[in-house]
């Protein structure tokens, strides 16, 4: 034991620098003048086994929970799952590249299912899917080919490109297989090359019944395709072996017009909750996405199948969302008894617009139950073919339902009754009360 006695262990040197932040030990004299250790102190401590030593540090890019997302997909995109025994080997599988693994960009448009009165049928809602691919001439040759032989290949999806599968396959086969007379609302996912697409540009090709709407940013929730439709779809495809770009496209559109309409229609009272939860919350997302049973699964008599379109038919096109809006509320008989005496109108103006108001409401009630009467009446046979009943029960069950439909007819002629009784009464309050309308 020869020289002095050193005034700090490692341990002390080692906690004295851990105790200061990265930012201040990029330099050894900085190192130093933070931890109060001498610079010839942390060079000596700098040669012992696991001591102290420079690192370097690269800045990265900052990343959100969508990015960290989108990265951890591409990670495992080549990676698949098989269910194997202990006694079989995995299949092995092997490419160039992970840029050769074949990718193609889909375009699908779907509505919300409902029954057809004219075609005596359901409607599933799926307007179409449309791959964006085109035909290339192989560059060059080789054992599956000639040079110069025209094959599918991926196509990148710009402005122009999705203008042009919009115009000439999406629209043509919106105006084929939704309602005529009726505005259509074509919502599309608000992508910025996506927003080439707008009302003025389908009214300039002729077509005048569909308007374009696009979904709020950042709200993938809010159209049926991005909800569960897709999901839905991938659960499908995987059971169809696609070696090819042509077997994947084959692979992809079977899987789409094999989905039940009943996984559509559920996706769309999904998304009407969606909508429920996120008004709650005064537009946010602060909301548990809600879980649909097995009961809220619409099925040939369910709510989720109108028997006739719509006011505004929706469209969802390519992750795009559908949003309904109510229609405005009749202007209530009440509301003119909260105008101030100097606004009221004169009496026999106020029995003629009571009068009107009164004619719309019996109006707009006699077409309602019209309506309804129809779609239990279509429901009922759809109900009656299923459980495969015979003649005579269904005689015996159309004779109760007419009865039914008698008793209701009755009690809805009395509320009409009550409801024009209603109106007199109110208008000869309105006629007792002094005018004051100058003549």
């Amino acid at each position: 034991n020869c020289g002095a006695k050193k005034v700090r262990s490692a341990i002390d040197i080692k906690m004295a620098i851990k105790a200061v932040p990265h930012e201040g030990r990029q330099t050894l004299r900085s190192t130093a003048a933070l931890s109060g250790i001498p610079k010839t102190a942390i060079l000596r401590h700098m040669k012992e086994p696991h001591g102290l030593a420079a690192r370097t540090s690269q800045l990265k890019p900052l990343l959100t929970d969508d990015n960290m997302l989108e990265r951890l997909r591409f990670a495992v995109m080549a990676k698949r799952r098989f269910y194997l025994y202990d006694d079989e080997e995995m299949a092995e599988r092997a490419a160039k590249s992970k840029k050769f693994i074949t990718k193609v960009i889909f375009l699908a448009a779907v509505a919300r299912p409902r029954y057809d009165p004219h075609k005596k049928q359901i409607f599933d809602g799926k307007i179409g899917i449309w791959p964006f691919v085109e035909e290339v001439a192989a560059v060059r040759s080789s054992k599956n080919r000639p040079k110069g032989t025209l094959e599918l290949a991926s196509q990148s999806v710009y402005a122009d490109v999705y203008q042009d599968m919009v115009m000439n396959e999406v629209v043509p086969e919106i105006q084929v297989k939704m309602p005529r007379g009726v505005v259509v609302k074509l919502q599309l996912d608000n992508v910025s090359p996506h927003r080439c697409v707008t009302t003025e540009l389908i009214a300039h090709h002729g077509v005048d019944s569909i308007e374009v709407a696009n979904q709020p940013p950042n709200s993938p929730v809010f159209n049926v395709l991005d909800l569960e439709f897709y999901k839905s779809i991938q659960s499908l495809q995987p059971q169809k072996v696609a070696r090819s770009i042509g077997e994947l496209i084959a692979a992809v559109e079977e899987a789409f017009y094999e989905l039940p309409v009943t996984i559509l229609g559920k996706t769309v009272i999904t998304l009407q909750k969606v909508m429920e939860l996120s008004m709650g919350c005064s537009g946010g997302n602060t909301y548990t996405m809600p879980h649909m049973t097995d009961a809220s699964v619409p099925t040939a008599s369910s709510s989720c199948f109108p028997t006739h379109a719509p006011l505004v038919p929706p469209v969802v096109l390519d992750g795009s969302s559908s949003h309904y809006a109510s229609p405005p509320s009749s202007p209530s008989s009440n509301r003119i008894l909260d105008l101030p005496p100097s606004s009221q109108p004169a009496p026999q103006a106020v029995a003629d617009a009571l009068k009107v108001v009164h004619d719309l409401e019996v109006d707009e009630a006699i077409d309602v139950q019209h309506e309804l009467q129809t779609m239990q009446s279509v429901m009922h046979h759809i109900d009656l073919a299923l459980r495969g009943e015979t003649p005579h029960q269904i005689a015996q069950r159309e004779t109760r339902e007419a009865a039914r439909q008698e008793r209701e007819r009755q009690r809805l002629e009395r509320q009409l009754a009550q409801h024009e009784q209603h109106v007199q009464r109110l208008a000869s309050r309105l006629a007792k009360q002094p005018s004051n309308v100058v003549p």
